[in-house]
């Protein structure tokens, strides 16, 4: 139960940095909102109620999650080079969880492109 409240509360809070003025107010300078929001959780957690409640083994695996740098777009064009993947590969050694929690967002957020009244990509006949 504490792993998937984790996974929501990643997914809830690794889009914020996607806000230009809760970037700005709180991670001026730093325009990437990946980097914002991993900037914001470690300085401000008091502003993001859903990573702060987490107890301190999950707090880590969301943060370590917010901080892999891995375009899975480039890895599915074979654009990725070997540094980026050994970079993953540690991470998955050290906090596995982070990588699962990483991918399922990915999975997420591929399923749910396209999406109006439900999922264009996430139907019973595509998943047969």
């Amino acid at each position: 139960a504490q792993a998937v409240d984790a996974m929501f509360a990643y997914i809830a809070v690794s889009n914020l940095g996607k806000l230009e003025r809760f970037r700005c107010d709180l991670a001026q300078g730093i325009s990437e909102p990946s980097g914002a929001i991993e900037f914001i959780v470690n300085n401000h957690p008091e502003v993001v109620p859903s990573y702060k409640r987490l107890d301190a083994h999950w707090g880590k695996v969301v943060q370590s999650a917010l901080s892999i740098d891995f375009r899975f777009e480039q890895f599915l064009r074979a654009e990725n080079v070997p540094g980026n993947l050994v970079k993953l590969k540690s991470l998955a050694e050290t906090i596995p969880e982070a990588l699962s929690f990483h991918l399922c967002h990915i999975f997420a957020h591929c399923t749910g492109l396209d999406a109006g009244d439900g999922s264009a990509g996430m139907t019973e006949t595509v998943f047969q």
